[in-house]
């Protein structure tokens, strides 16, 4: 009987330090979702940025320039 009185002590106490816990764990939730999602949309978002950064500064701008030298050189002439 005494196992048991402590092991319900415990799940009591367990209970209680997950309700004081509740508003804390609440205040992440910011539009419904956790702080989990949260971390995982922001490290999808930054991803999409390095991609968008790495084939802009390597493809496109290189591109442009190249456009922009061909056309000062063609009209130069």
């Amino acid at each position: 009987m005494g196992k048991e009185v402590v092991t319900t002590a415990a799940n009591i106490s367990l209970g209680t330090e997950a309700a004081k816990a509740a508003p804390f764990a609440a205040a992440f939730m910011v539009g419904g979702l956790t702080a989990m999602e949260w971390a995982y949309i922001l490290a999808a978002a930054y991803s999409g940025l390095l991609i968008i950064h790495f084939v802009g500064s390597k493809w496109f701008l290189p591109l442009l320039r190249l456009i922009r030298k061909g056309r000062a050189a063609g009209g130069a002439e």
